[in-house]
């Protein structure tokens, strides 16, 4: 979670609401916790896995289906369960972006944002509510207001050369109008006018995005950790993506390459966000190489903690939540394993 979203605003005259009044104890439950989760940004669209939430509110997963039943009944948040992704709809209007370089911010949160279908309705809230439209959209591919434009395109960063986007077009894509996200196929080699390639790993390759997901994290638990900079054109940022590519298609050093032992962009992303909150594990995995060596370790303990007992309680049957909870973390893993995308 980046500095600039440690704190949101709760709008404390919802409790007079109509709205949040006559919603049921769940659906309460879920908005409070929407608006103060530690996966938010600075925009509330923000990628919230199922297990995640399901674990912190103690809900299985019937119950939070429901509860957003009720906010997307009464367009308070919407959720898209392909990706995710969590939307609240009137987010801005309490926690507004007051400056460039908070839109700035948000707009490099929202880069990191899987494929969504709510990324049109945040446009959306972005134009409704915000001041500062073309900084926090710049370099998305806006969908176009005619009806015959369709919309079963994702939008990608165009090659713009800043260092908040880039890509070689719009990208396609299976019903996933969204911003640039984990996407599976990298982009290929080209050449420049001098006649020398371009890094093997470009800004809108899945290897360069994890590596550049993992320094962003690293940096937000220490501004003066030794990272590369956020360029492609830097050899250490390309070693970076490397590894993350091996990680990807080969696994952990030592793993068969002709062996089914690489891992998922989901399954790398979701064990970054748990080694990066981790006390121990974020003063540690500084590096892509450190995190493929340990990747096996941390997946076991990411695991474990989704069904650890608390002290004393051996013996005791795992609680119906935290049962819960875990049953959601292998289904997605499955799910992921045989979709491999994110």
């Amino acid at each position: 979670m980046s500095q600039e979203s440690r704190y949101s605003k709760v709008f404390v005259k919802m409790w007079h609401s109509k709205d949040f009044r006559t919603l049921s104890e769940e659906a309460k439950m879920l908005f409070v916790y929407l608006l103060t989760s530690p996966h938010r940004n600075m925009g509330g669209f923000y990628y919230l896995p199922l297990p995640y939430l399901c674990f912190d509110i103690g809900f299985d997963e019937d119950r939070v289906t429901k509860a957003f039943e009720e906010l997307t009944d009464k367009d308070m948040a919407l959720y898209d369960y392909d990706a995710q992704v969590v939307l609240i709809k009137k987010w801005f209007s309490y926690n507004p972006i007051e400056n460039e370089n908070q839109a700035k911010g948000l707009n490099k949160q929202i880069a990191e944002i899987p494929k969504s279908q709510l990324f049109e309705p945040f446009i959306n809230c972005v134009k409704k509510y915000c001041k500062y439209i073309e900084t926090i959209l710049k370099g998305f591919d806006i969908p176009s207001p005619s009806p015959s434009k369709t919309l079963s395109e994702p939008y990608t960063k165009p090659g713009t050369g800043s260092g908040t986007g880039s890509g070689t077009g719009s990208g396609t894509g299976e019903n996933s109008p969204n911003p640039p996200g984990p996407d599976p196929s990298p982009a290929p080699q080209q050449l420049i006018d001098d006649g020398q390639e371009e890094p093997k790993y470009t800004e809108d390759s899945m290897p360069y995005r994890a590596a550049l997901y993992l320094r962003d994290h690293i940096l937000r638990n220490n501004s003066r950790a030794r990272v590369p900079p956020a360029d492609p054109k830097d050899k250490l940022m390309q070693k970076w993506a490397a590894e993350m590519d091996k990680l990807n298609r080969i696994g952990p050093p030592g793993a068969d390459p002709g062996g089914d032992c690489g891992y998922s962009w989901a399954e790398i992303w979701k064990i970054i966000d748990w080694c990066q909150n981790d006390d121990f594990w974020s003063a540690n995995i500084l590096s892509p190489a450190k995190l493929r060596k340990q990747i096996t370790v941390l997946e076991n303990q990411m695991k474990r903690q989704f069904g650890r007992e608390p002290p004393g309680a051996r013996g005791m049957t795992m609680s119906k939540n935290v049962a819960n909870a875990l049953r959601l973390v292998e289904k997605y893993q499955a799910e992921d394993a045989r979709s491999g995308y994110p």
